[in-house]
This record gives structure tokens, sequence and C-alpha cells, in this order.
């Protein structure tokens, strides 16, 4: 039966030994400075995560493209010359033909309200989803910090534990 199944030894991973040696031989005075706290270590991480810096820009330049989703567009200035000859003896003279006329004039379109609601319907529910991204993130970097400020209490219980071995 134990030819079927052969034992497998177990190997701790190099790198785990050599820094367990480094920790412990480093001596009391590593051991004897203050861990930083959880909640610092959170508070911490998420104060200095780029990602997390990257995704609050984002939520915030959302929101104020959302701010204009409801405005009209902007005023278009007009300008133009209709029916103006190009050739012969009276080229680009106003006055050689009746039907040459020049425009100026302003123009601004009115779109629809339901248009505009939907555009600020549309724009509300983007900010909401780019605030969700960013809680998510967050959650997502208090996650790692948590796990490594775990690991890193374990790894200090298990050096004060072998010191006073």
């Amino acid at each position: 039966m134990s030819g079927l199944f052969p034992r497998r030894r177990r190997h701790r991973s190099p790198v785990a030994g050599v820094l367990l040696a480094i920790l412990f031989f480093a001596g009391q005075s590593w051991a004897a400075t203050p861990a930083l706290r959880f909640d610092e270590a959170l508070r911490l991480a998420v104060a200095r995560a780029p990602e997390l810096a990257a995704r609050r820009s984002q939520t915030e330049a959302t929101r104020q493209e959302a701010a204009r989703a409801a405005s009209l567009p902007d005023p278009k200035l007009i300008a133009g010359i209709d029916n103006l000859p190009i050739t012969g003896s009276d080229a680009f003279s106003f006055r050689a033909d009746e039907m040459t006329m020049k425009r100026i004039g302003l123009m601004q379109e009115f779109p629809a309200r339901a248009k505009r609601q939907a555009r600020l319907a549309l724009a509300d529910r983007t900010v909401e989803q780019a605030q969700a991204m960013t809680d998510a993130e967050q959650l997502t970097v208090r996650q790692s910090a948590a796990q490594a400020w775990v690991t890193l209490w374990a790894a200090e219980r298990e050096l004060r534990e072998l010191a006073g071995l």
C-alpha cells in the first residue's frame, strides 16, 4: 500500500528559512521596536494606495462630467456667404448679383427634455458605478493590507516563540 502512495516530504522554502534566520539573529533590538497596529496599517494602506488614488480621481472626473449632462449644448456662431460670384468680371463682388447674401448668426439647439433627463440619469448611474468601483478597490486594498499585517504578526509571534526557546 505504501508503494502506491509515496510519502511526500514537506520542504520549507529556502527564502523563508533565510528570512527566519535573519529575523532570529537580528537580536532583541528589532523585536523591541513597536509593531504597527492593525488599524493604523489599514489606514496607511488606504491613504497611500496608488490604485485607490487613481479610482478616486476617476470618480471625481465622472462627477464633474455628470454635472454637465443636463446642460444645453454650447451655442454656435454661424457666418457665411451665399451666391457670391467667384468667376468673371464681377468675381467676389457683393453687389454684382442680387442673390448674394451674407449671414452672421447665433444658433442654439434645444434637445427634448426627455433626452436631457435620460442623459442626466445615465450620468448619475455612471457616477454610482464609479463610486462602487472605488469602494471595491478600497476594500481590496484593506483586505490585502490586513492579510499582510496578519502574516507579519504571525512571523513576529513565531520569532518571539523561537527566541523564547
